[in-house]
């Protein structure tokens, strides 16, 4: 059964030295996110301090001349007098103002921003207004014994304080954005450069997943990547191993088949052909007796040496399917032709059918003449019992050290394996895959790249690997 999950195959996939970079891009982006609202809440402060202290200088200035009324210094008309000092204390965008004890407003003073500046933006001043108490009042009260005169009243104008913060803010901003961009390069090329490793690690992961059992990394000055090596090494002699154990263990089970087959099959031929054949010769007897002297048993004579006739048929086919003695008589050539012939004949008569087999296979071994005849054989059953297919060509030929066997269709492309198993079509495969593996060969089956219809690919060394050679 498929363990294919839909849903991780989706999940998007990231290079790591994009992510890594991007990772390191993000952390500087905070970083100056939280330099900037230190610098802004700094600013805040500093214009609450320049409202307090303000205050509490023209607040003294008032003491003092509360004092010198006090003292006939001063005549009570002029209070309060501030201007001497307001305008020495006063910063851009600060307001004063004295307020009696009644809530009127006896002097006020404001000192402008210059105009020529470049003011903070907008979403800035409000961000900052929003966030922050940058519009708070600061009061001072005056007092004159146990007597209240009023207060002064100090306050500075939001989009002068988000001016100031601004101008603070933005000439770090440039600089920050600059460095985080050469910032974000160094590491792309650093992480690069260290990585590098890796592509050797994907490399023989790959090469390990199409089969290349004899990949292995080499040692990596880079500690975690070391381990990675190692661990892969040793599950790629495991694998190694146990392929060789699995392989060794096939060829002894289809060894074992094999000499099964031809054990069954001698035997029916030693004992059972035989005695039917024995049945056969008495069966006809019996029918030309009857038929001169007892033609009421005529029929019944007639049958039985049909039946006699038909069973030696079906144990000759058998006997056949179990061991093909043909092969050691006629060679492979005329084995594999009378075999294709055989289905030819046993199909439906609008399937076409074409081959090209080399005569040069004759001169294999029995071992390995059988191996590639049931392999033909079970191909072609797959073919005729569940493709459906309309044209089938077959091919045999010897490339190199290889015989190379192509069974194409163009039927039904079947590509669920669990429907292939509920159709019978994978069990077929599955036989071929596992005498191939015996064999130390290979076998595929699918869209073959270059015409419609699918195609069984199977390639086994031309040497027996079960002891014959050629």
């Amino acid at each position: 059964m498929s363990t294919h999950d839909p849903i991780k195959s989706q999940q998007k996939t990231f290079d790591l030295k994009w992510s890594l970079t991007i990772q390191v891009g993000l952390l500087v982006l905070l970083c100056l996110v939280v330099a900037s609202a230190i610098i802004t809440l700094h600013s805040v402060e500093r214009a609450q301090y320049d409202n307090r202290s303000v205050a509490e200088a023209v607040g003294r200035q008032l003491d003092l001349q509360l004092l010198r009324i006090q003292s006939a210094l001063d005549v009570p008309e002029r209070f309060p007098d501030a201007d001497a000092i307001t305008q020495h204390v006063l910063r851009p965008g600060q307001c004063v103002r004295f307020e009696d004890a009644s809530g009127s407003t006896k002097f006020s003073n404001c000192v402008g921003t210059d105009s020529l500046k470049a003011g903070a933006p907008n979403w800035f001043a409000q961000a900052l207004i929003h966030w922050t108490s940058v519009t708070d009042e600061t009061r001072r009260p005056v007092v004159q014994g146990s007597n209240s005169k009023g207060a002064v009243i100090v306050s500075s104008g939001s989009m002068a304080t988000a001016t100031q913060a601004w101008q603070e803010i933005s000439p770090m901003l440039a600089l920050s954005v600059g460095f985080a961009s050469i910032l974000c390069l160094l590491v792309y090329f650093v992480i690069a450069r260290a990585l590098r490793p890796t592509q050797i690690v994907v490399s023989g992961v790959e090469k390990l997943a199409r089969g290349d059992l004899q990949v292995r990394m080499p040692s990596f000055r880079l500690t975690e990547l070391n381990t990675i090596g190692k661990a892969f090494n040793t599950l790629a002699e495991r694998l190694a191993r146990m392929m060789s154990e699995r392989s060794l263990l096939a060829r002894q089970l289809v060894e074992t088949q094999e000499l099964e087959r031809a054990h069954l099959a001698r035997d029916l031929h030693d004992e059972l052909a035989q005695n039917l054949s024995a049945l056969s010769a008495a069966s006809t007897s019996l029918k030309v007796k009857a038929r001169k002297s007892s033609p009421e048993v005529l029929s019944d004579a007639e049958n039985l040496a049909e039946t006699a006739q038909s069973i030696m048929k079906d144990m000759r086919r058998v006997m056949n399917n179990l061991r093909p003695y043909e092969i050691e008589e006629i060679g492979l050539t005329e084995s594999l032709n009378g075999l294709i012939d055989g289905f030819r004949a046993k199909y439906p008569s609008d399937v076409s059918v074409t081959r090209s087999i080399s005569k040069d296979l004759d001169q294999f071994k029995p071992a390995l003449s059988t191996h590639i005849y049931r392999i033909v054989q079970e191909g072609l059953n797959n073919v005729f019992k569940h493709a459906r297919a309309k044209h089938v060509d077959v091919s045999i030929k010897i490339n190199g050290g290889s015989v190379l066997i192509d069974i194409w269709n163009d039927g039904v492309k079947i590509t669920n394996y669990s429907n292939q198993v509920k159709t019978g079509f994978g069990f077929g495969l599955r036989g071929i895959r596992e005498r191939t593996l015996a064999l130390g060969g290979s076998a595929s089956y699918g869209a073959n790249g270059i015409s419609d219809g699918w195609v069984l690919s199977v390639a086994l060394p031309a040497e027996d690997t079960m002891g014959t050679s050629r």
